[in-house]
């Protein structure tokens, strides 16, 4: 029985969407389709669309490219790995589309963040 009815907050929904949320955080780095993930919880399409909407108050794939964006940008201050090897890391399709997401959320190319962390280090390095 679907409980998304009225402004009232239902349990069942919100404990399933802390599930959902839970799982999109382990498997970020697979394909994650809103299909797929429906699917393995049971709900339709629609539904769990619905759900983030309503309880997260944010779309699915927004949540989901929240996630990934968080990973990446502590994957691009961690690690020494390439641009395209985080992207990919991190369930980008491509460098490109990751650069592209991450200059419109931070106003900044990766690479020239990269390039400003490499710069900090190696003042501290000196001083």
């Amino acid at each position: 029985s679907a409980c998304l009815v009225g402004s009232e907050m239902c349990i069942r929904d919100r404990d399933a969407l802390s599930k959902i949320t839970t799982y999109m955080r382990e498997h970020y780095r697979e394909e994650l389709k809103l299909s797929d993930v429906a699917a393995t919880f049971g709900y339709s399409d629609a539904y769990l669309s619905r759900m983030f909407q309503k309880y997260a108050k944010i779309n699915y794939k927004t949540y989901l490219q929240d996630i990934r964006m968080a990973y990446a940008y502590r994957d691009l201050l961690n690690t020494d790995h390439t641009i395209s090897q985080i992207a990919l890391d991190n369930g980008f399709c491509s460098s490109r589309g990751f650069s592209g997401e991450f200059q419109k959320r931070y106003g900044i190319l990766p690479s020239e963040m990269r390039k400003q962390i490499n710069e900090k280090g190696q003042k501290n390095a000196i001083d």
